[in-house]
C-alpha cells in the first residue's frame, strides 16, 4: 500500500518525463473531466512487455525459492513486501 501511494504521488514533471521516454509502452492524455490533469495508460505494447517481465520474475522466484516450503515462501514474500525502496534514491548502475 505504501508503494502505491508513493508511486501515485509523483509530480507531474516526473510523469511527463517517464511517458516521454516510454518508447510507446505508455501514453499520456488529458483528463476530460479535469483538463489540468493527465491520465497515463499502458499501451498494448506495454502490456506485452509487462507480460514478459511478469513471466521472467515468476521464473526467477521459482528458481530462488524452489527449496522452500509453501509456508516459508509465503513468509519470505510477506517480508519482502515490507521492504520499501525508492530506486531514485540509489545508483543501480543503470545507463547514463
Amino acid at each position: 500500500m505504501r508503494r502505491t501511494r508513493a508511486a501515485t504521488a509523483r509530480r507531474a514533471s516526473t510523469t511527463t518525463g517517464a511517458t516521454s521516454s516510454s518508447e510507446g509502452l505508455a501514453e499520456r492524455r488529458r483528463d476530460p473531466a479535469d483538463r489540468r490533469r493527465h491520465i497515463v495508460e499502458i499501451t498494448e505494447a506495454g502490456a506485452a512487455v509487462l507480460g514478459r517481465v511478469d513471466a521472467a520474475v515468476g521464473e526467477a522466484e521459482r528458481e530462488l525459492s524452489g527449496d522452500l516450503t509453501e509456508a516459508e515462501q509465503a513468509l519470505f514474500r510477506s517480508l519482502l513486501d515490507r521492504v520499501v525502496v525508492d530506486a531514485a534514491d540509489h545508483d543501480c548502475g543503470g545507463a547514463e
